[in-house]
């Protein structure tokens, strides 16, 4: 450590009388641990013109006050600043602490960063003695709030087109109205990026690749408080609704204002067509493929470079292909003439009547052209962009086809069943219009009748819906065709009673040891229904013997008792059967 004599004037007579009577220093006192105080002239708050060196000093005390440290010991420190209005905090300096090995009786001068506005928070430490002792660990001392109320005009920036860079100045002052001299400021940009103006493309090829380094930029400000930079800006979604962006420039810690870059796809540096599909919801059903005898609907864009929208080119669209093309407007067409829009709304509309293609394509005959080291040319080169449009025919034999009903099970005598057959063509997409007859057999006096003709919707759905009025079993024919061929489906449906399973501990058996014996019966409702008998355990069923109703509806069984003295619940379930429904028996305990 280096002694210095503090010999600087304030300049402020309560100043110079505050450094020269407010610190009594005293000797060292190894009995009490060292403590570390930032002090700052300009207080907590202040602007960076009003900052001088030597302002922001840190005191090392102990219980009876100053300490005038050992030779040895050296002041480490960092800064961590957060830029007003918020963003990422940065550390002074970036990696390890910097070091201040000169004192005045115990206080350390501390440089403050040139780092703009923000909060700058202060962390100091102080080395140990030759013989390890006295040292002070580092922590956060003080934070200073350092260009309030900041401002920053930005100038320079105009019209332009993508591709094509912009530069603008920017100029940043403290509240108190004086430039941030030599400061580092923070650039922020909403739409596009900052850039060094220069192309990565080489001479020959199309102008406006420009060189991309993100939306923010870190610079120095010059003695005058200003930054120069350039923007520039490819594909941005913002073109989209109007063929328009503005670039909006920001100075972290400051209040931003003046001019943004105001971009324009009117007169693009390069063209180029896209031929798209409309969206879905345009659509009268699937496509790519699409059904023949469907419509299809399109959108063609004139495009810059970059792919951004260009509104109002003319461009000519033909269908080249396998197949003849009609249009609602003027029937059979070889081309049609368009004008570029900003819209995806379906503004071409093509029909196909056979399984085969046509490649959608539109030219931009006036189409813009930049080289790198040349000149802008109209037409030389017309751009163009197609999307291919298939069409397919359904397979009857390679459609499938299903059947389903509205129930699982036996079902209560009275109950509305409906049964629905699904069409699906080759391309997995629903069929419309297949004609589909419903036949049904019982349990009423249907036999074989033909009760229901459908067509398949939009779905590829066609249902049939009807009521069993008799206890049995009714089966459901549907014959599936296209006109020339036919597919058959069949499903059933069983109508039963309901019945009432009963579980009761069989009489005579007994209790607490050898077998539990149960008895389940319905009386004569289900006779040959399968019978199942669970254990049930902390809410858990295990299933532990299974028959059939006799003739009188009655099931008897002996469980083996694995809970000797301790009781067990039982519950049975009885099966469905074509003529009766499933139920489940009331729960009974045994011991």
């Amino acid at each position: 450590m280096k002694t210095a004599t503090f010999t600087r004037s304030l300049g402020l007579g309560v100043t110079a009388a505050l450094v020269a009577t407010a610190f009594p220093f005293t000797a060292a006192s190894a009995a009490a641990p060292y403590t570390l105080t930032a002090l700052s002239v300009d207080g907590d708050t202040f602007q960076p013109s009003e900052y001088d060196a030597k302002d922001i000093t840190v005191q090392v005390k102990d219980a009876a006050g100053d300490v005038d440290v050992d030779d040895a010991q050296d002041l480490t420190y960092s800064w961590s600043v957060t830029p007003l209005g918020g963003g990422s905090a940065v550390r002074f300096p970036t990696s390890g602490d910097a070091t201040q090995a000169t004192d005045t009786a115990g206080s350390f001068d501390v440089a403050l960063p040139k780092a703009g506005a923000g909060t700058y928070t202060l962390s100091a430490g102080l080395t140990a003695t030759a013989t390890g002792g006295d040292g002070v660990a580092a922590t956060a001392l003080r934070t200073f709030t350092v260009g309030e109320g900041s401002t920053a005009v930005v100038t320079a920036l105009s019209t332009g087109k993508p591709g094509v860079a912009q530069s603008g100045t920017v100029t940043v002052q403290d509240a108190d109205g004086k430039a941030y001299d030599e400061q580092l400021v923070t650039l922020s940009l909403d739409h596009g990026f900052f850039t060094p103006a220069t192309s990565k493309a080489p001479n020959g090829s199309r102008a406006g690749d420009l060189e991309d380094d993100g939306a923010t930029l870190t610079a120095t400000t010059d003695s005058k408080g200003t930054v120069d930079f350039s923007v520039g800006i490819a594909r941005d979604a913002g073109f989209d609704d109007d063929a328009k962006v503005d670039s909006t420039v920001t100075v972290a810690g400051a209040k931003t204002s003046g001019t943004a870059a105001a971009w324009s796809t009117a007169n693009p540096l390069n063209g180029q067509v896209a031929v798209r599909l409309a969206p879905a919801s345009v659509q009268d059903g699937p496509v790519a493929p699409t059904l023949a005898g469907n419509r299809t609907f399109y959108d063609a864009f004139a495009l810059d470079q970059f792919g951004n929208p260009v509104d109002g080119a003319e461009l000519e669209l033909s269908y080249p292909g396998s197949l003849n093309v009609d249009s609602d407007r003027d029937g059979a067409v070889n081309t049609y003439d368009v004008v570029s829009g900003l819209g995806s709304f379906g503004a071409i509309e093509l029909t196909l009547y056979r399984a085969g293609f046509v490649d959608v394509t539109g030219t931009w005959a006036d189409a813009p052209s930049t080289i790198v080291g040349g000149t802008t040319t109209i037409g030389s080169t017309p751009a163009s962009g197609s999307l291919r449009s298939t069409t397919y025919e359904i397979q009857f034999n390679g459609s499938r086809y299903s059947m389903g009903s509205s129930v699982s099970d036996t079902v209560r005598v009275g109950t509305p069943v409906t049964q629905t057959v699904r069409a699906v063509d080759q391309q997995g997409n629903p069929i419309e219009g297949f004609q589909v007859r419903f036949l049904r057999y019982g349990p009423d006096d249907v036999r074989g009748d033909v009760v229901a003709t459908r067509t398949t919707n939009a779905l590829g759905e066609a249902t049939y819906t009807f009521i069993g009025t008799r206890p049995g079993r009714s089966t459901i024919t549907a014959e599936i065709s296209d006109g020339n061929r036919r597919r058959e489906l069949s499903n059933s449906v069983a109508f039963g009673k309901v019945v009432r399973a009963k579980l009761v501990r069989t009489k005579g058996s007994a209790s607490g040891r050898g077998k539990d014996r149960l008895t389940v019966t319905t009386r004569a409702a289900a006779p040959g229904a399968r019978v199942q008998v669970y254990s049930v355990v902390k809410g858990k069923q295990r299933l532990v013997a299974s028959k059939k109703l006799d003739r009188k509806g009655v099931a008897k069984f002996s469980v083996r008792d694995r809970n000797r003295s301790r009781s067990t619940v039982y519950v049975a379930e009885v099966r469905s059967t074509s003529k009766t429904i499933a139920d489940r028996s009331n729960s009974a305990r045994l011991r």
